[in-house]
């Protein structure tokens, strides 16, 4: 860069440096460190976990887990999207959702780190108190695509998107028969007292404006089941009180599971409830 002052007319020209800063360069501070920050290590390779415990909030499963890593790096942090966690038990999927890790990365330290998910109610399928994690296993599969969006997750956890419908309609429908099975010996404690019915489906029943499916039934109980601690499901074809008329008994029904001396106290808890004498009944199981 060559400037020629003005009234030169010698026409000789002399050459001027040019500082950093004139140029656009930035200029070091004294005592600047120009080191970047360590970059984190990724990883791609789903962890290992265990089911520490299971809670709710209003009707979403939280699912707390304790991860270990399988990565080379102890510290990486592990950050796929497409990911589909599932609890299992000895009944079946007690729950499984699709989960995005590269938006909400785990970051482990000397190889463990805890997690908290979401499972909205099309993402679970056992009541969060019969889900024992001593007895269940943690699977993580990578390149499951989600179905629908994320749920909403309460503070601290991460919600996903849901599994297949066809898988959900599965899980339902075993999750339905396991509940049955597991609720008959409350059920026959009921012989000879009141109680009331809270809704009785089937599948493939238009009512209530759509048509039911395993899933709906499915999450009709739990829901109820978060309302009343002691509600049961059966199958009413299973009790002479329900077949006796010479009809088809071929429906869920969801009682309350309270033990009732007469039908005037049945008729009573149901009013208490907020239920009207179209959603609750008092009966009587034989």
């Amino acid at each position: 860069f060559v400037i020629r002052p003005a009234g030169n007319a010698s026409g000789t020209s002399h050459p001027q440096p040019v500082s950093a800063q004139s140029a656009g360069a930035a200029k070091p501070h004294a005592g600047t460190n120009r080191t970047s920050a360590p970059k984190v290590a990724s990883c791609s390779t789903p962890p290992s976990a265990q089911l520490a415990s299971t809670a709710h909030e209003g009707d979403t499963l939280v699912a707390v887990l304790d991860l270990d890593t399988n990565c080379d790096n102890s510290n990486a942090r592990f950050n796929r999207a497409d990911v589909r966690v599932s609890i299992r038990d000895q009944d079946g999927v007690a729950a499984a959702a699709v989960f995005d890790f590269s938006k909400h990365p785990i970051d482990f330290k000397d190889g463990t780190a805890s997690l908290h998910l979401a499972y909205g109610l099309s993402q679970y399928w056992s009541p969060y108190d019969r889900i024992d994690p001593s007895g269940s296993d943690v699977v993580f599969q990578a390149g499951e695509a989600g179905n629908g969006g994320d749920v909403q997750a309460p503070g601290g956890a991460i919600g996903g998107s849901n599994v297949r419908d066809s898988d959900i309609e599965r899980n339902a429908q075993i999750a339905l028969q396991s509940q049955i099975s597991h609720d008959s010996s409350a059920a026959s404690d009921l012989y000879d007292k009141y109680t009331t019915q809270l809704s009785s489906k089937k599948y493939g029943l238009q009512a209530e404006g759509k048509t039911w499916h395993y899933r709906d039934i499915e999450s009709q109980y739990l829901q109820m089941r978060l309302k009343h601690p002691n509600a049961l499901l059966i199958w009413a074809a299973t009790y002479s009180n329900y077949t006796e008329d010479g009809n088809p008994a071929d429906y869920y029904v969801v009682l309350s599971g309270e033990s009732l001396d007469s039908v005037d106290a049945a008729n009573g808890w149901c009013s208490s409830n907020g239920y009207s004498s179209k959603d609750c009944i008092a009966v009587q199981l034989r």
